[in-house]
């Protein structure tokens, strides 16, 4: 009975033994095809956007946005955090025509950028990579429209 069962287990696990054996005697390909970084394919077929037509027929879309890195700090006369000294900053990024992209909506709390990022890339070319949004409306005001990008990367150019 034991023996049969031996035999019943190598039956079935034969094929597994077979495929891995393959594998590991297998040598590396020699092919002239680089390798694919699918990172990077990826970030090269984003569609890029320069202006607000490009914003508004790739609403939705995660692409490249290309444009001047501004932004605006200000103090605030209530916080939720009492002892909160800093400023608040919301930075955009303006493209080419002149509209205007929030990074994050404004009114989300991702939209508050540091003071290092200010720094580092105010009044330069910048890419944010991310979905965009075309003149949502406010989630405090509905009568306040903005466009801005969820950005997942952000560089200079």
């Amino acid at each position: 009975m034991n023996s049969k069962f031996n035999w019943i287990t190598l039956y079935l696990c034969l094929p597994t033994i077979l495929s891995c054996s393959i594998l590991i005697a297998s040598e590396p390909s020699n092919s002239e095809i680089p390798e694919v970084n699918h990172r990077e394919a990826s970030m090269g077929e984003l569609k890029i956007v320069r202006n607000r037509e490009d914003l508004a027929s790739l609403n939705g879309k995660k692409v490249k946005l290309v444009g001047y890195y501004t932004s605006q700090s200000s103090k605030p006369t209530v916080t939720g955090n009492p002892d909160f000294q800093g400023v608040y900053i919301k930075s955009q990024i303006v493209l080419e025509d002149g509209t205007v992209v929030h990074i994050f909506p404004s009114w989300n709390k991702q939209s508050l950028r540091s003071p290092l990022e200010m720094q580092k890339y105010k009044g330069k070319i910048v890419q944010g990579i991310g979905v965009v949004e075309f003149e949502v409306a406010s989630s405090i005001n509905s009568q306040t429209r903005e466009s801005f990008i969820n950005l997942e990367e952000f560089k200079d150019n």
